[in-house]
């Protein structure tokens, strides 16, 4: 019988095994979206297992999984991760009050994994992790009595997910194409792997590599615009209802790859989506949401799209940069691609995205940090939500890092307006305070209920303006929010007005607006720029 201790340790060498083969899985990587991050997803979720893991005290071989599956839902990260912390889970029920595990529990644990990983995927794609998780608990369920020896059962159970591993290409097209097997799948056997050690697996001969990448041809070959649903889009929610499947319902209509399941008074979501700020809204109808992450999709893909040699050409592009010393550097938070390059102009050395919805970690902070040699670097957070977590990142790093509490992105270009290289580090973190206090932000967006928030009453889809973080106006038509916006912005000492128009708003709609503007306010100055920004139609800066 297998015990706790042995347990414990196979977790660990399991965790540690796919560490070391993430980027290779990885390379595997090619559905449901061409993002390569398949291996790195399923290894930080297996980590955040190993995490709780070790911070809990396990006396049987039950307390063991029931604390790696806990882990692994609260740190599942991606399609395939959370899809692992199900697997997990089942692995967690088949083995429900157990001291020891035998070859009977030890099928219930890969029979409830696949169980429990199947349910929580609305429309499951055979001839990926699921296929090949499910096949082993097949194997397990009609093959336990013949075995005496765990180990030898759990070598045979390996033996039939190589195999079923091996198909998979010959269940979807996409991966016969690529000429891969499936990534999850890779990733789940090598924790597999990992947790049997120096055991010997026999593996049939593939008549695919398991190893080998994905064809740089068929990465070339698919387009950003191939994907459907651009933003990967995570959260978890902390709720105790038990009507969850009403999130997932209506989730479902504005997605695909979405993925709702319940723990303990925990909600973990996944869904790829246009509209995160849609879904984020029904899910606040839940409870209070935390872990929220939101990738752009096509925008990792399309850095999939490199050859070897841009990368390489990339790479030490960003080595030189990285080595040449200077006196001030500059990171900022931003989203949209008018307005990074715009930062990008004002000469900020590293653009970290994110925002309304997309709050950057500390970790994502310091890595922007690292790539900047500098003796002083100046972070803009542009967001209420990010300032705490940039002073944070200002105390954990060894470099001179200022934060300015800057809330808008126009803030940030005030700011640096107004920096002057010839000045101390004291007196430009003045000198921009300062500035802050000269222009006024508005925002422009939607409304995705009926409420009624400061008296201002709003209906669902009227349009909402903001002033300092409150809505200040909500009208059915964008020019009469747009206009009244303005007025409560503009005032007699004004003499710019700086309108960036959003991604989903037309050019000659925004040109429009600015030209009635210019006829208004004839004293002042008004420019329009293109700022790409998600989520709100348009920013509004005066000054």
């Amino acid at each position: 019988m297998i015990n706790s201790e042995q347990l414990q340790k196979a977790f660990v060498k399991a965790c540690n095994y796919l560490e070391s083969n993430k980027e290779m899985v990885n390379s595997l990587n090619v559905f449901p979206v061409p993002d390569g991050d398949t291996g790195t997803n399923m290894t930080l979720t297996i980590k955040s297992a190993i995490k709780n893991l070790e911070n809990s005290s396990v006396n049987t071989c039950a307390d063991v999984t029931k604390a790696v599956s806990d882990g692994a839902l609260m740190g599942a990260r991606g399609n395939s991760g959370v899809i692992l912390s199900q697997i997990l889970r089942g692995f967690y029920l088949g083995s429900k009050d157990a001291k020891f595990l035998d070859t009977k529990i030890i099928a219930d644990c890969f029979v409830n994994a696949y169980k429990v990983a199947y349910k929580s995927v609305i429309k499951p794609t055979e001839g990926t992790i699921l296929t090949v998780i499910r096949e082993m608990g097949e194997f397990a369920q009609e093959n336990f009595e013949k075995f005496d020896d765990e180990i030898e059962f759990i070598k045979a159970i390996l033996n039939v997910g190589f195999e079923s591993l091996n198909r998979t290409p010959d269940i979807l097209p996409i991966l016969k194409e690529a000429q891969v097997v499936d990534a999850g799948g890779r990733g789940l056997m090598c924790l597999l792997e990992g947790a049997i050690g120096d055991e010997v697996v026999k593996i049939e001969k593939s008549s695919y590599e398991f190893n080998k990448p994905a064809r740089i041809e068929h990465l070339k070959a698919q387009k950003d615009e191939d994907i459907k649903f651009g933003y990967c889009t995570e959260f978890m929610v902390t709720s105790d209802s038990e009507e969850y499947t009403v999130l997932r319902d209506k989730l479902s209509s504005i997605g695909d790859s979405l993925i709702v399941v319940k723990g303990d008074n925990i909600i973990k979501v996944h869904v790829h989506t246009n509209h995160p700020g849609q879904a984020i809204e029904w899910a606040l109808e839940f409870g209070p949401l935390h872990d929220l992450k939101i990738d752009n999709m096509r925008r990792q893909h399309n850095h999939l799209h490199h050859s070897d040699k841009e990368v390489l050409d990339a790479q030490k592009k960003e080595e030189a940069i990285k080595k040449e010393h200077k006196k001030y550097g500059f990171i900022s938070i931003s989203t949209g691609s008018g307005i990074a390059e715009i930062f990008k102009s004002m000469a900020v050395d590293e653009i970290i995205e994110g925002g309304q919805t997309m709050n950057p970690s500390t970790e994502d902070i310091l890595k922007a940090v690292d790539k900047i040699n500098a003796d002083d670097i100046f972070i803009f957070p542009n967001n209420s939500n990010i300032i705490l977590v940039s002073e944070q990142a200002a105390k954990m790093s060894d470099k001179n890092l200022h934060v300015i509490k800057t809330k808008q992105i126009p803030e940030a270009f005030c700011a640096l307006i107004n920096f002057n290289s010839t000045l101390s580090v004291s007196e430009n973190i003045e000198n921009m305070a300062n500035s802050l206090e000269n222009i006024k932000v508005g925002q422009i967006t939607y409304s995705l209920r009926d409420t009624e928030i400061d008296g201002v009453k709003i209906k669902k889809d009227d349009f909402m303006g903001l002033l300092g973080g409150k809505i200040i106006v909500s009208q059915k038509n964008i020019k009469d929010t747009f206009d009244k916006l303005v007025s409560n912005l503009v005032d007699e000492d004004s003499s710019i007005i700086s309108v960036y128009y959003g991604e989903d708003v037309k050019k000659e709609d925004a040109q429009k607006l600015v030209d009635d503007l210019s006829k208004k306010y004839e004293d002042v100055e008004v420019e329009l720029v293109y700022g790409g920004q998600p989520l709100y139609y348009y920013l509004i800066s005066v000054e």
